[in-house]
């Protein structure tokens, strides 16, 4: 709409406004400009009334993710995602950053630092990484990186391990959906094959890159809405 004003606006003027008999040079090109106006007030309009259109927003949300993850890790650094069954508040956001960060600043296997990552993504991501060309990651630094997701979890009252829960992006919003509800939603209309999962059983930086958001109809869920 304020774009249309604008063409308006400058259709009044350079038409209506200029000095009158103009040279005839200006009269082709107010003529000219007049039609660009006319044409762009009436093609804008149809593209004002379709809603927004899903793949755009999620392309800002996978340029804003890959843009997050550590460019220097291999693409074989292994992954770990732990979705919360709730969104974090701000604050909790910033907090849960920063425990990752100092986790991941000491995270060693058998005496040798981790190279480590950690995130909280989307409000109720937590992604933490281990490029292990730099130093392996033993039984004892994962089961490390557990009791951390545990005490978050219990800090703030959140689910961080129920495998059950499916998150979806529906263009508007994330919104989660347990796997005995999944025909439900289906049938309900409230996800359709067309809408993308968070694939969180991803393994490598590189499948994170590739196969973390991806369509449904993709997903090992596609033959349930076959």
């Amino acid at each position: 709409m304020r774009c249309k004003c604008w063409i308006l606006r400058s259709w009044w003027r350079h038409l209506f406004r200029s000095p009158l008999n103009p040279p005839k040079g200006e009269v082709v090109w107010r003529l000219v400009f007049g039609v660009i106006c006319f044409v762009s007030f009436f093609v804008l309009q149809p593209f004002e009334l379709i809603k927004p259109f899903e793949p755009f927003k999620l392309l800002t949300l996978l340029l804003q993710y890959k843009h997050l993850l550590p460019s220097d890790f291999h693409p074989d650094s292994r992954v770990w995602i732990y979705q919360s069954d709730r969104s974090f508040t701000e604050t909790e956001q910033i907090e849960i950053d920063e425990l990752l960060n100092q986790f991941t600043e000491s995270w060693s296997s058998h005496g040798a630092k981790v190279k480590g990552f950690g995130k909280l993504f989307f409000n109720q991501f937590i992604i933490l990484m281990a490029d292990e060309t730099a130093s392996g990651v033993s039984g004892c630094s994962t089961d490390s990186s557990v009791r951390l997701i545990k005490d978050i979890e219990n800090k703030y009252n959140a689910d961080l391990f129920n495998r059950q829960n499916l998150a979806f992006f529906t263009g508007e919003n994330i919104i989660q959906i347990p796997l005995s509800k999944f025909n439900e939603a289906i049938s309900g209309k409230l996800i359709n094959p067309e809408n993308y999962y968070f694939n969180n059983v991803v393994l490598s930086k590189k499948e994170l890159e590739e196969k973390w958001i991806i369509p449904l109809k993709n997903s090992w869920l596609k033959n349930k809405v076959q």
